[in-house]
């Protein structure tokens, strides 16, 4: 088991093969790398938790390509999420929504809700077109672990035990916008993507939010845990050249992420330089991460903090859970 060669339509008939056989795999999506399995197929999907060490209880994504399956799968969907679908599907928007009695348990946590996004990665979206069936796609990393945006982090992560469909670097290269739409009246945003609140209230108005205590606080969605998104070295981050310099001298081995140019004038570190943009920074994150983490003569990984604002919420929400103290 390995990357997969071919042309792209073999590489679809494989993948297609390999899932109605009941068979995980690894394939592309626009936001990371994930491991798929077939809906319908229950001991694939439990072996998806069982490789990733996720908790049982941890619901996972599913993947549509026909609108018809979000009423399929799902009930209650109020008019918002409507509207959103017009402007955001296919792409990396996700809606928790109550589900139907047609949507499986072993995929939700055994919660009275289910996770639906359709992906506009062409490949996966014509592989469940193929398929004439919903996958469920979590990343292709190990359970709080950096999550992969190449197919050589998922070799990189799991060796030879999985099959590989390579279809380049990920679009976005994080994981996509959650929306809790239980709701009729209202919704709260769960996990913050490269769709930000401004993107949605755009379409739809801020007084569509009505009373958020009325949400409920309680479910479990991916990307939840404090901890997630995580190298397996030390992650610090600095925002000026004096906590860079701090850093520095309590740590040895440090590589330095970084997108500002003051810094080019240590000649102390290791240095990764980053993309300064919010799109540019989210698509490099979890390569530069890796890469920080897999080089055998680094011991700590030091990270420019980025800037506020709303299009920077999704790589402040991974940064902060990425950080999160080990232990």
């Amino acid at each position: 088991m390995t990357i997969i060669s071919g042309s792209y339509q073999q590489k679809l008939q494989f993948a297609s093969q390999k899932l109605l056989a009941g068979d995980v795999i690894a394939i592309p999506t626009e936001t990371v790398y994930g491991l798929a399995a077939l809906l319908s197929k229950e001991a694939a999907v439990r072996k998806i938790y069982t490789i990733k060490g996720r908790p049982s209880y941890h619901p996972l994504i599913m993947h549509i390509a026909k609108i018809e399956d979000l009423y399929r799968y799902a009930i209650n969907i109020p008019e918002y999420v409507e509207e959103l679908i017009k402007t955001f599907w296919p792409g990396p928007l996700t809606f928790i929504l109550k589900k139907s009695d047609k949507t499986p348990n072993y995929i939700t946590g055994n919660q009275d809700t289910v996770a639906i996004r359709m992906p506009s990665n062409k490949f996966t979206f014509e592989l469940i077109n193929l398929l004439n069936e919903p996958i469920v796609a979590p990343s292709a990393n190990k359970f709080m672990g950096i999550s992969p945006t190449r197919a050589e982090h998922v070799l990189s992560e799991f060796g030879e035990d999985i099959y590989i469909i390579d279809q380049g670097p990920c679009t976005f290269g994080i994981e996509s916008t959650i929306i809790d739409a239980t709701e009729m009246d209202n919704f709260r945003i769960l996990r913050p993507g490269s769709i930000t609140g401004n993107d949605i209230y755009s379409k739809i108005g801020h007084d569509n939010m009505g009373n958020i205590n009325k949400v409920n606080m309680n479910i479990m969605h991916s990307g939840k845990h404090k901890k997630h998104y995580s190298p397996q070295k030390m992650l610090l981050s600095f925002k000026n050249l004096d906590e860079l310099n701090a850093i520095l001298l309590s740590h040895e081995k440090v590589c330095v992420i970084k997108y500002s140019e003051i810094y080019n004038t240590l000649n102390t570190a290791s240095f990764i330089n980053i993309s300064s943009s919010a799109q540019g920074f989210a698509y490099d994150l979890y390569h530069v991460l890796r890469v920080a983490d897999e080089d055998k003569d680094i011991n700590t990984i030091a990270i420019e903090e980025p800037p506020m604002g709303n299009e920077w919420e999704s790589v402040w929400d991974r940064l902060t859970k990425a950080k999160y103290p080990k232990g």
